[in-house]
């Protein structure tokens, strides 16, 4: 199952879409797994580590507000679905229009970071 919380190991660099392109994985809390791209208006899902560009990511922003772009050159929105355990909902997916992407921010723990869902991010985000 997707939430909307995951943890980065290190300190995240903010990136804008044109320069700076750090990317980095996000790894859930449970489960050990991370966020993967599955395509332009396809669900994310939750899968292992594999060396793959769908795995990463592009935080575009401020650590109060971004939003994430994989090197897929895919933002993160939500949209309805069926999970692969059957339920019906609102979940992240990918999509090419930065307007819909979802915003998030970071919120620091003992030795991680917290990536919080903040709601759909406007044109004056990006």
């Amino acid at each position: 199952m997707l939430t909307a919380n995951a943890l980065a190991q290190l300190a995240p660099e903010f990136s804008t879409p044109e320069k700076n392109r750090s990317i980095f994985r996000i790894q859930f809390t449970q489960g050990n797994v991370f966020l993967s791209d599955e395509g332009n208006g396809n669900l994310l899902k939750s899968q292992v580590a594999l060396p793959v560009e769908a795995q990463k990511f592009q935080f575009i922003g401020t650590k109060k507000k971004c939003v994430l772009r994989s090197a897929l050159g895919h933002y993160v929105t939500m949209q309805k679905g069926k999970a692969p355990d059957g339920r019906d909902g609102q979940f992240f997916a990918a999509t090419t229009d930065a307007t819909k992407a979802v915003n998030f921010a970071f919120k620091a723990l003992a030795n991680t970071f917290e990536l919080a869902h903040l709601g759909i991010a406007s044109k004056k985000t990006l």
